[in-house]
């Protein structure tokens, strides 16, 4: 979850929604192909979903798969309060 941001100006204007993530994770532990399969209905939390996926690259070996693997990331962007 560290890797993940809510955009101040998103959260400012009460933005809410869930980017669904598709990519292929690379048994070397790149992140690849990352499509948004489903927006959230706002382009700039798309945007902060599939940008903080790249960020997370190269994964720690625990999670990284023996060979590559089609995966899928629900993303929820809610505000508290």
């Amino acid at each position: 979850m560290q890797h993940f941001h809510y955009p101040a100006v998103a959260r400012r204007r009460g933005w809410e929604g869930e980017v669904v993530l598709d990519f292929t994770l690379r048994a070397d532990g790149r992140i690849e192909a990352i499509r948004v399969a489903h927006g959230s209905g706002y382009a700039m939390l798309d945007r902060a979903a599939a940008e903080s996926l790249e960020r997370m690259e190269p994964l720690p070996a625990a999670f990284i798969p023996s060979v590559a693997m089609e995966l899928t990331l629900p993303v929820i962007y809610r505000l508290d309060g």
